[in-house]
Protein backbone atom coordinates (compact mmCIF):
# COMPACT_ATOMS: atom_id res chain seq x y z
CA UNK A 1 0.00 0.00 0.00
CA UNK A 2 1.35 3.53 -0.88
CA UNK A 3 1.44 6.00 2.07
CA UNK A 4 0.94 10.05 0.90
CA UNK A 5 3.19 11.32 3.98
CA UNK A 6 3.95 14.89 4.01
CA UNK A 7 7.56 13.81 5.99
CA UNK A 8 11.00 13.42 4.06
CA UNK A 9 10.66 9.77 4.05
CA UNK A 10 7.92 10.02 0.89
CA UNK A 11 10.04 11.73 -1.34
CA UNK A 12 11.78 9.34 -3.25
CA UNK A 13 8.24 7.68 -3.58
CA UNK A 14 6.53 10.83 -4.87
CA UNK A 15 9.56 11.61 -7.47
CA UNK A 16 8.97 8.39 -8.96
CA UNK A 17 5.35 8.27 -9.31
CA UNK A 18 6.08 11.75 -11.37
CA UNK A 19 8.54 10.00 -13.24
CA UNK A 20 6.04 6.69 -14.32
CA UNK A 21 3.30 9.32 -15.14
CA UNK A 22 5.51 11.68 -17.31
CA UNK A 23 7.08 8.37 -18.83
CA UNK A 24 3.56 7.28 -19.37
CA UNK A 25 2.47 10.22 -20.43
CA UNK A 26 5.26 10.10 -23.48
CA UNK A 27 4.45 6.63 -24.28
CA UNK A 28 1.07 7.31 -24.98
CA UNK A 29 0.62 10.64 -25.96
CA UNK A 30 4.01 10.32 -28.63
CA UNK A 31 5.16 13.19 -26.90
CA UNK A 32 7.67 15.05 -27.60
CA UNK A 33 6.73 14.66 -31.55
CA UNK A 34 8.96 15.76 -34.43
CA UNK A 35 7.59 19.10 -36.12
CA UNK A 36 4.88 18.44 -38.61
CA UNK A 37 5.90 17.81 -42.41
CA UNK A 38 2.26 18.94 -43.27
CA UNK A 39 2.75 22.42 -45.85
CA UNK A 40 0.19 25.37 -45.40
CA UNK A 41 -0.73 26.04 -48.76
CA UNK A 42 0.56 29.58 -50.18
CA UNK A 43 -1.15 29.63 -53.39
CA UNK A 44 -0.69 27.84 -56.88
CA UNK A 45 2.31 29.03 -57.64
CA UNK A 46 3.88 27.29 -54.21
CA UNK A 47 1.63 24.00 -55.58
CA UNK A 48 3.35 24.01 -58.61
CA UNK A 49 6.98 24.74 -57.13
CA UNK A 50 6.17 21.50 -54.81
CA UNK A 51 5.27 19.29 -58.22
CA UNK A 52 8.87 20.54 -59.84
CA UNK A 53 10.33 18.68 -56.67
CA UNK A 54 9.60 15.75 -58.19
CA UNK A 55 7.46 14.33 -55.26
CA UNK A 56 3.72 13.64 -55.71
CA UNK A 57 1.74 15.95 -53.48
CA UNK A 58 -1.62 15.36 -51.24
CA UNK A 59 -3.41 18.07 -50.83
CA UNK A 60 -6.05 18.48 -48.30
CA UNK A 61 -9.05 20.67 -48.66
CA UNK A 62 -11.02 21.60 -45.15
CA UNK A 63 -13.19 23.64 -43.58
CA UNK A 64 -11.17 25.34 -40.09
CA UNK A 65 -13.47 24.61 -36.94
CA UNK A 66 -15.24 22.12 -38.84
CA UNK A 67 -14.74 18.38 -36.51
CA UNK A 68 -14.30 16.30 -39.24
CA UNK A 69 -11.90 18.34 -40.54
CA UNK A 70 -10.28 18.85 -37.21
CA UNK A 71 -10.08 14.88 -36.96
CA UNK A 72 -8.43 14.06 -40.20
CA UNK A 73 -6.03 17.02 -39.63
CA UNK A 74 -4.99 14.78 -37.26
CA UNK A 75 -4.62 11.97 -39.32
CA UNK A 76 -3.11 13.42 -42.40
CA UNK A 77 -0.50 14.65 -39.80
CA UNK A 78 0.37 11.30 -39.02
CA UNK A 79 0.17 9.82 -42.40
CA UNK A 80 2.86 12.52 -43.44
CA UNK A 81 5.30 11.00 -40.78
CA UNK A 82 4.79 7.83 -42.41
CA UNK A 83 5.07 8.16 -46.13
CA UNK A 84 8.39 10.50 -47.21
CA UNK A 85 7.42 9.77 -50.77
CA UNK A 86 4.80 11.93 -50.89
CA UNK A 87 4.27 16.05 -49.69
CA UNK A 88 1.68 16.38 -47.64
CA UNK A 89 -0.29 19.93 -48.50
CA UNK A 90 -3.16 21.50 -45.84
CA UNK A 91 -5.68 24.17 -47.91
CA UNK A 92 -7.93 26.16 -45.32
CA UNK A 93 -10.92 26.54 -47.45
CA UNK A 94 -11.71 29.89 -45.51
CA UNK A 95 -8.56 31.38 -46.74
CA UNK A 96 -7.92 29.69 -50.11
CA UNK A 97 -11.77 30.68 -51.63
CA UNK A 98 -10.01 30.98 -54.92
CA UNK A 99 -9.03 27.80 -55.19
CA UNK A 100 -11.27 25.58 -53.18
CA UNK A 101 -14.15 26.96 -55.74
CA UNK A 102 -11.54 25.91 -58.45
CA UNK A 103 -11.41 22.29 -57.22
CA UNK A 104 -14.94 21.77 -56.67
CA UNK A 105 -15.01 19.37 -53.43
CA UNK A 106 -18.36 17.17 -53.09
CA UNK A 107 -17.40 17.25 -49.41
CA UNK A 108 -15.13 18.33 -46.61
CA UNK A 109 -12.56 17.39 -46.03
CA UNK A 110 -11.70 16.36 -49.93
CA UNK A 111 -7.97 15.00 -50.61
CA UNK A 112 -6.75 15.09 -54.18
CA UNK A 113 -3.18 13.85 -55.38
CA UNK A 114 -0.89 15.97 -57.91
CA UNK A 115 1.70 14.02 -59.75
CA UNK A 116 3.50 15.26 -63.18
CA UNK A 117 2.67 13.66 -65.72
CA UNK A 118 5.77 12.35 -66.96
CA UNK A 119 4.52 9.83 -69.64
CA UNK A 120 2.89 12.97 -71.77
CA UNK A 121 6.21 14.94 -70.91
CA UNK A 122 8.27 12.25 -73.14
CA UNK A 123 5.31 12.61 -76.08
CA UNK A 124 5.29 16.09 -76.36
CA UNK A 125 9.28 16.33 -76.17
CA UNK A 126 8.83 18.47 -73.33
CA UNK A 127 12.17 20.19 -72.06
CA UNK A 128 12.36 21.18 -68.21
CA UNK A 129 12.71 24.65 -69.64
CA UNK A 130 9.35 24.61 -71.22
CA UNK A 131 7.05 26.41 -68.06
CA UNK A 132 4.04 24.49 -69.20
CA UNK A 133 3.28 20.87 -67.76
CA UNK A 134 0.42 18.68 -67.86
CA UNK A 135 -0.38 17.53 -64.00
CA UNK A 136 -2.52 14.70 -63.25
CA UNK A 137 -5.18 15.63 -60.63
CA UNK A 138 -6.60 12.02 -58.92
CA UNK A 139 -9.44 12.34 -56.17
CA UNK A 140 -9.27 10.68 -52.99
CA UNK A 141 -13.12 8.66 -53.24
CA UNK A 142 -14.37 5.92 -51.77
CA UNK A 143 -11.43 5.63 -49.19
CA UNK A 144 -11.64 5.84 -45.65
CA UNK A 145 -10.15 9.06 -44.05
CA UNK A 146 -7.55 7.58 -41.98
CA UNK A 147 -3.97 6.84 -42.10
CA UNK A 148 -5.15 3.20 -43.42
CA UNK A 149 -7.31 4.91 -45.82
CA UNK A 150 -4.22 7.23 -46.76
CA UNK A 151 -1.88 3.97 -47.43
CA UNK A 152 -4.23 2.08 -49.72
CA UNK A 153 -4.71 4.95 -51.94
CA UNK A 154 -1.18 5.98 -52.39
CA UNK A 155 -0.76 2.10 -52.95
CA UNK A 156 -3.00 2.29 -56.06
CA UNK A 157 -1.89 4.96 -57.76
CA UNK A 158 1.64 3.50 -57.63
CA UNK A 159 3.36 5.59 -55.37
CA UNK A 160 3.62 3.00 -52.39
CA UNK A 161 5.14 -0.79 -53.48
CA UNK A 162 2.73 -3.31 -53.35
CA UNK A 163 0.63 -4.58 -50.29
CA UNK A 164 3.18 -7.80 -50.23
CA UNK A 165 6.63 -5.58 -49.59
CA UNK A 166 8.18 -3.93 -46.80
CA UNK A 167 7.99 -0.42 -45.90
CA UNK A 168 10.20 1.15 -42.84
CA UNK A 169 8.44 1.86 -40.59
CA UNK A 170 8.52 5.43 -39.08
CA UNK A 171 8.25 5.73 -34.65
CA UNK A 172 7.51 9.08 -32.97
CA UNK A 173 10.05 8.13 -30.56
Amino acid sequence: MMSFNADRSSEPTSQGIRKTLLEWSRYYLGYPRPPSRVIEFRGRKHLIELLKQGKPVLVALSVEGFSRCEYFRKMFEQASFEFEQVQFVWVNCGQAIEFCRSRQPPTMPWMELFQLDFDSEAKVGMRESDSTFKVEVKPFIGYHPSVYGIKVFLRKHGILPPAGFQLESKSYS
